[in-house]
């Protein structure tokens, strides 16, 4: 086994909605650190906000990355894993590994 799943086969289905931007944050009061760090800052909120936010190198590789699933810890107060400080791009891209986010 490859451990890659062929979505289009054997019940799978294909993504179907357009994926490229983060999705919303969970509701919440915006003040205190979230407001002044500017952790929410032009991102819009939302109670339909649970989802995962893949992030992945551009760079096809040979071999199987790496996975780290981050859970961001806003105690269920502040901040979403699709924020700024949070955004996997980077850390994907540099460390050649593929980030899970879940947007809590």
């Amino acid at each position: 086994m490859s451990g890659r799943q062929d979505m289009g086969r054997a019940g799978g289905s294909k993504p179907n909605r357009e994926a490229t931007r983060l999705g919303p944050a969970p509701i919440q009061r915006v003040g205190g650190l979230s407001l002044e760090l500017g952790l929410l800052a032009d991102h819009p909120q939302n109670e339909d906000c649970l989802h995962l936010n893949v992030f992945s190198p551009t760079e096809p590789s040979e071999t199987l990355r790496p996975v780290i699933v981050w859970i961001h810890g806003g105690a269920f107060a502040s901040g979403t894993a699709a924020g700024p400080v949070y955004e996997g791009s980077r850390l994907a891209r540099d460390g050649d590994v593929v980030v899970v986010a879940l947007n809590d």
